[in-house]
């Protein structure tokens, strides 16, 4: 049947057109408080979004643009083909927002009104757009600077997370006004993943198609007073370590110590809290490994992102009630071993699987992964619990740990992310010490290497580090170096790494190829 006869639309075109179920709701584009910034999205340049202070509060506004009467009878009618009128593909669930930029004008020909469309394409093509994609939290979802989306009930502003800013938290314009209207919303978010919420199961943890991480409690089995939900959003590529250090996350020696212990293929640990950055830090030392090497990460859900192309990808997997079975990560480790990696990655050990990676490290591959915790002391008391049988073994093993942090900046009021030590461990007949390599002093503002309170040129830097780490000592033997070619490499790379800044060479593939170069025109001088 037609879509002229379901709707029973007119055989000719008519001017006025047919009311439809289709009804866009616009946000409220009240303004509060007083703005300090205002910017717009490449893609969606009618709609304005706004920053702004009220009382001390941050408030995110979306102002998207107003829909005439016509406008919305052929919003109407659009979302009425696509829904119902089109016999979906693969192309269309795949990605249904770039399927509707590029058909929008074909489906309007289609139901006779090309030309009204034509007239309103910018308007209509946001909203349409809006309804396929992320619906009223379209404009977040797309924003690079949010992190962070929150929804915490219905009547409730959703909150996000903007990278940089000094609030740690904005109130946006965007409000679900009933707990069905959110529990919709929930659901197509889940459906996303892959998994479906209900009352048998009402929590749903995945990732969307972009690489996003969602949770969802949906209606009120687990959560007040009904269906919750966050997402934590991801970069479309990944930080490198010179973007860290342009943004003072770490600095070039701190970068180029971790490098060094990373090649010998020593064990290093990330340690923070939710949201200190822990997976972006990881994800940026990996960019320093030697392209070649073959890595394996492990994860529970897909978030590093690599360029390496010997890279193998796993994730575990939940039983579920039809038979598969559960593959955790504990597995995972096991049948990487399978794989002759250089490296296994982990995202983050929170259980018994850190007993599997610790044997790996120790039969020669190199490791790296996060753990959720406050300093180096939560390390071992967390580790000693979960596996006391192999606490000894594991600070044996460990090389390193880097603690980082959100903090927020007293100049400038915005909260940052900062590595504020890094721990070196060294175990001996049954004694652990742990020396501050790096640490951040707050007061000064910078970072003081080893017991030293002055500011260390490179190659000072290098002769201390070499003179006192016993982990860099041992690295020297790993990687056949004497200590004098190991002072040589770590000044090499540090001055690699703040050229790099310097010169903006901050993107992935333009920074990777910097460290073939380095590596090839290392092997050569080798072998002259």
């Amino acid at each position: 049947m037609s879509l002229q006869k379901i709707l029973r639309l007119p055989k000719k075109r008519d001017s006025k057109l047919v009311e439809s179920r289709f009804e866009p709701k616009r946000l409220s584009s009240e303004i509060p408080g007083v703005v300090f910034r205002e910017y717009t999205l490449p893609e969606y340049p009618l709609v304005r979004i706004v920053l702004s202070d009220e009382k001390g509060n941050g408030c995110y506004t979306v102002v998207e643009p107003e829909l005439s009467d016509e406008q919305k009878r052929l919003y109407s009618l659009l979302l009425e083909k696509l829904y119902f009128g089109l016999k979906p593909t693969q192309e269309m669930i795949r990605d249904p927002v770039k399927y509707v930029e590029e058909n929008l004008l074909s489906i309007a020909d289609e139901i006779g009104f090309g030309e009204e469309v034509r007239q309103n394409r910018d308007v209509l093509m946001y909203y349409v757009k809006r309804e396929v994609g992320y619906g009223i939290c379209e404009i977040p979802f797309r924003d690079p600077l949010v992190e962070e989306i929150e929804c915490h009930g219905f009547i409730t502003p959703v909150t996000v997370v903007l990278r940089g800013s000094e609030y740690p938290r904005l109130t946006t314009n965007i409000i679900f006004e009933s707990e069905d209207e959110l529990a919709r919303f929930a659901e197509k978010l889940s459906e996303r993943t892959g998994r479906s919420p209900n009352r048998a199961n009402p929590i749903v943890e995945g990732v969307l198609p972009e690489g996003h991480r969602i949770a969802v409690t949906y209606s009120d089995e687990v959560s007040r007073p009904g269906t919750t939900w966050d997402v934590r959003k991801f970069p479309e590529r990944p930080f490198t370590a010179p973007e860290l250090i342009k943004y003072g996350t770490i600095t070039p020696l701190i970068a180029a110590y971790l490098w060094l212990l990373l090649e010998a293929k020593r064990f290093v640990l990330i340690v923070g809290a939710t949201g200190s950055g822990k997976t972006t830090l990881l994800n940026a030392l990996l960019t320093l490994l030697h392209p070649h090497s073959k890595i394996v990460t492990i994860e529970d859900t897909a978030e590093l992102k690599l360029y390496h192309k010997n890279w193998e990808r796993f994730f575990t997997r939940k039983a579920s009630y039809i038979g598969t079975k559960e593959i955790d990560m504990n597995d995972l480790v096991s049948v990487s071993l399978r794989y002759r990696p250089d490296y296994i990655i982990v995202g983050e050990v929170r259980g018994k699987e850190i007993a599997t990676l610790v044997q790996a490290v120790a039969t020669g591959h190199g490791g790296m992964t996060s753990f959720h915790g406050g300093d180096t002391k939560d390390v071992f008391t967390r580790v000693t619990g979960l596996v006391p049988e192999l606490a000894e073994e594991f600070k044996s093993e460990l090389a390193a740990t880097v603690v980082i942090r959100r903090i927020q900046n007293p100049n400038t009021g915005r909260v940052e992310r900062k590595v504020v030590e890094v721990d070196e461990i060294s175990y001996e007949e049954g004694r652990t010490d742990v020396t501050p390599v790096f640490t951040w002093n707050f007061e000064q503002e910078r970072f003081f290497l080893m017991d030293s309170k002055e500011d260390l040129t490179t190659e000072a830097a290098a002769s201390l580090l070499i003179a006192r780490s016993k982990q860099l000592q041992l690295s020297s033997q790993l990687l056949g170096l004497t200590l004098t070619q190991l002072r040589e490499a770590f000044i090499e790379r540090a001055n690699l790494l703040s050229s790099a800044v310097k010169n903006g060479v901050v993107e992935y593939g333009v920074f990777s190829q910097m460290v073939v170069d380095y590596y090839l025109n290392k092997r050569r001088g080798e072998k002259k």
